[in-house]
């Protein structure tokens, strides 16, 4: 609905961009595209997921959210 592109830039919070290579819902160059423009956003890609990424890579997604918590 609305288009924040021009916003991320000056998001300049830690972020975590999770992107399911395999999602037909959100195509993985839209989550990567955001990691890219926001300043301390860490993107991390899921080769093997698809929409729900936590249940298709569930280890790699709670050590991810983890380590992003610890920092």
């Amino acid at each position: 609905m609305h288009d924040w592109r021009d916003v991320l830039p000056y998001l300049d919070l830690p972020a975590l961009m999770m992107i399911a290579e395999k999602d037909a819902v959100l195509v993985p160059e839209g989550p990567a595209w955001v990691a890219d423009h926001m300043p301390q956003c860490r993107a991390l890609r899921f080769t093997e997921s698809s929409h729900m990424l936590f249940i298709d890579e569930t280890e790699k997604f709670n050590q991810a959210v983890m380590e992003f918590m610890a920092r």
